[in-house]
């Protein structure tokens, strides 16, 4: 088997699993031995095509990474493109949602200027009524000052003392 070969199968792997087995390895990449398995995984390594550590004791390497430069086969190509496309149309369903969002908050907001600029009319159009009806009881107040009501005279009476004080 060549190198090539060998290292396309070894990406593949390590893109389905985080720990592969020598067994597994030796049997995959058509090697004979646990040296020769070694050899080429720490080739791999210096080479780039996986990021990973090796475990002698317990016959494995545990993958960290992998080169993505390998040929990708139709199958793992529709898996690609069906979920970038599920991506894309939840993307886009997301973008819908936002955008109704927008629009009511937009809505709500030009609601509630609306009431503000209603409120404030009223509250100006109170303000002159009671300074139309200050000024107008301010004047008859006045006058009130200056002539006692019957009900004032009234009650000054009362409070006469006899003997005229």
């Amino acid at each position: 088997m060549e190198t090539d070969q060998r290292n396309q199968i070894l990406t593949e792997m390590a893109s389905q699993k985080k720990f592969l087995g020598y067994d597994e390895l030796m049997k995959a990449l058509n090697l004979s031995n646990n040296r020769l398995l070694e050899d080429f995984l720490i080739n791999a390594m210096y080479e780039g095509i996986i990021q990973g550590k090796l475990d002698p004791k317990k016959q494995s390497v545990e993958i960290k990474n992998w080169s993505v430069s390998r040929p990708v086969s139709n199958e793992e190509t529709s898996i690609m493109i069906e979920t970038l496309s599920n991506w894309i149309d939840h993307c886009k369903t997301t973008i819908g949602v936002l955008n109704k969002e927008v629009e009511r908050s937009n809505e709500q907001l030009k609601a509630n200027k609306e009431k503000e600029k209603r409120i404030e009319e009223e509250v100006e159009k109170t303000r002159k009524s009671l300074e139309q009806g200050t000024s107008y009881r301010t004047s008859s107040t006045s006058q009130e000052n200056k002539q006692p009501s019957k009900e004032v005279k009234r009650h000054k009476g009362l409070k006469k003392r006899p003997g005229g004080q």
